[in-house]
């Protein structure tokens, strides 16, 4: 991922300190869009994501929110920040299943669990006929959970930057 956003900011950054009289400032101005964009744009993309695709909430519909990533997906830093969200957000969700009690985890499998229960990924009797189990997560799709999106997102904006690099010379 890191890589990948090293490759997808080169010709931003050189886009814009060649635009500016001091390349210094061409740095600052980048400076403030990585921080607005990954900061910024990602705690609350992130949120809602969370709340919408892990705890089944209908306040916006998943819809918006593919419409919202996609074009902040534009961003490398708020491509490579939600990619590595994704992958932690998996990581701990296995992690949390393997530290629950087997013996709680059983009882509270067997009760009538809701979608929006933060155990139902962990209960595999009720998440395998939905195949939303925790353990069973990709990481590497192109899913709700999955970051494959992401990695393709910041190649294309190198891609996308070049091009318009090259028109403007």
């Amino acid at each position: 991922m890191l890589f990948l956003f090293g490759f997808a900011s080169i010709p931003l950054a050189y886009i814009i300190s060649l635009r500016l009289k001091k390349p210094s400032s061409g740095f600052a101005i980048l400076v403030i869009i990585y921080l607005i964009s990954g900061v910024v744009l990602i705690f609350p993309l992130g949120f809602c994501d969370l709340l919408i695709n892990t705890f089944k909430q209908d306040f916006m519909s998943s819809s918006t929110l593919d419409i919202l990533v996609f074009i902040c997906r534009f961003l490398p830093v708020f491509s490579m920040s939600f990619g590595i969200q994704k992958l932690y957000k998996i990581g701990s969700y296995r992690s949390a299943c393997k530290k629950i009690l087997p013996i709680f985890l059983k009882a509270r499998c067997e009760q009538n669990l809701q979608r929006t229960d933060e155990i139902w990924g962990c209960c595999e009797n009720v998440c395998k006929k939905t195949k939303e189990c925790y353990k069973d997560a990709e990481a590497l799709n192109w899913g709700t959970e999955g970051m494959k999106s992401s990695k393709t997102f910041n190649p294309i904006h190198n891609i996308l930057m070049t091009f318009f690099q090259r028109s403007c010379d």
